[in-house]
């Protein structure tokens, strides 16, 4: 009975993206034009180098268009409309409702996925396409795709805990704009989704190591690109699934704390 409920709820998610699909053509233009952009910049730089980072110009290639496939399939953007119901206090309708609101948000943005990944992917098979010439198809084995599969798919999880995380510290700063606009600027230099870590100085990366982003894209990505092998693909994985488990830990906490902290204000 309760997987049903939740299967209508997603039913009814699907059914409101559908309304709104230029919506999601601009959340995929904001996913895709920093990665697109960069590849422009890194052809540039490899005029006068063979390797930078420990990568040569097909891989760097390669690397920004994984990024941008991996920017708007697995990259959920709900803290703005979780921010926005909690300072207009139309949070309240769902506090008094038998859902799961962290597993609604889920829904949702699953349901956005699906429809930005389905909107961008004959875009996409164009742009490799242009820059075929340029980039190399990844030479994983069936073990090697089942852990960038695996990867994903823990990615996505620790972003929707990340996202909803940013979205409900509005129950205490009114707005969250600007934590999402801070959290934006280190997500782009710790995930590797500016440029990739291996390029960064070695205090970036070094503190790196104690943050969830590297895991975010950087990580999956060195898992296709055959970076990470072995011993350092487990390892990886295993933190990646501690940070989900901790951030999921740290979900519940946080939103218990927000409701007793909510007053009701707004709409």
């Amino acid at each position: 009975m309760r997987l049903r409920k939740y299967a209508t709820i997603l039913n009814i998610c699907w059914q409101d993206v559908l309304q709104y699909r230029g919506n999601a053509m601009g959340w995929t233009l904001f996913d895709v034009l920093p990665s697109l952009t960069m590849i422009l910049v890194w052809m540039a730089a490899y005029r006068t180098r063979d390797h930078i980072g420990g990568l040569n110009l097909q891989e760097m290639v390669t690397y920004y268009l994984a990024m941008t496939l991996l920017a708007v399939c697995i990259t959920p953007h709900g803290e703005w409309d979780i921010s926005m119901s909690i300072r207009q206090g139309l949070i309240s309708q769902h506090l008094v409702r038998p859902i799961d609101y962290f597993l609604l948000q889920s829904l949702q943005q699953t349901a956005w996925q699906i429809m930005k990944g389905g909107l961008f992917l004959p875009g996409f098979a164009l742009i490799a396409f242009l820059f075929r010439d340029f980039a190399q198809f990844p030479s994983l084995t069936v073990g090697g795709w089942l852990a960038f599969a695996l990867s994903c798919g823990l990615t996505y999880l620790l972003f929707l805990e990340l996202k909803f995380l940013l979205g409900i510290s509005a129950f205490w700063v009114g707005s969250a704009g600007g934590f999402i606009e801070v959290w934006y600027m280190l997500m782009l230099v710790f995930s590797g989704q500016f440029v990739p870590l291996t390029v960064m100085p070695d205090v970036i990366q070094r503190l790196g190591e104690f943050l969830p982003f590297r895991y975010l894209y950087y990580f999956p990505l060195m898992i296709l690109l055959g970076k990470a092998a072995g011993d350092a693909v487990l390892r990886g994985l295993l933190t990646q699934a501690v940070w989900v488990g901790t951030m999921f830990i740290a979900v519940r906490l946080t939103w218990r704390a927000g409701v007793r902290a909510y007053e009701g204000f707004g709409g």
